[in-house]
């Protein structure tokens, strides 16, 4: 069976893309789709059906660039606030580490913790702009996390956000996000 291998990778570290990443497993099981978590940094798989699963969303430690060569496409997660400035610079670093895959690579953006759609599509727009030097990388933009103080205080509920605070904007976000990967891996399967 061949299985779709969805990185996610991040521009800097505490991004959201546990809570992203755990969100969506959920939600896409919740619709029917087995799928894999993989966390690259420790290794393990968690919540797995491991080769019965058609879907495989693996967490990406930074410093990881081993599945990148298999990845069918990539989630990139940017953090307004955490990147402190820095989040053209970083863009562009993750940009030139993809462009050294030497194939075209489909990303798509998440942007964690804005006001809006607006301002999402803002920083969209500006990480957009590094992409055109770089023409073997496709950059979409996929959706946002809204600003919001509860999800700063996930990581201590042991559980995924979705499941916690099915009411929220950011669930609404995360929902839309998996319609949109649900779709894309009928696409992926030909059906």
């Amino acid at each position: 069976m061949n299985k779709q291998i969805i990185c996610i990778a991040s521009l800097t570290q505490d991004s959201g893309k546990s809570l992203i990443a755990s969100s969506l497993v959920h939600l896409l099981r919740e619709q029917g789709l087995k799928t894999d978590l993989f966390d690259s940094r420790m290794g393990i798989l968690h919540h797995g059906y491991q080769s019965a699963s058609p879907i495989m969303l693996v967490e990406m430690a930074e410093e990881d660039s081993l599945w990148y060569p298999v990845a069918s496409e990539i989630l990139l997660i940017a953090d307004r606030i955490r990147s402190n400035g820095s989040l053209l610079r970083d863009a562009s670093r993750f940009l030139d580490l993809m462009v050294a895959e030497q194939r075209p690579l489909s990303i798509r953006l998440v942007v964690n913790r804005v006001e809006d759609i607006s301002q999402a599509r803002d920083i969209y727009h500006q990480i957009r702009k590094e992409t055109e030097t770089r023409p073997s990388i496709h950059l979409k933009y996929f959706g946002y996390l809204p600003l919001d103080p509860v999800l700063e205080t996930w990581k201590m509920e042991k559980k995924p956000f979705v499941v916690g605070h099915p009411e929220t904007m950011a669930t609404a976000c995360l929902r839309s996000m998996v319609s949109r990967l649900k779709d894309q891996h009928q696409i992926w399967r030909g059906t």
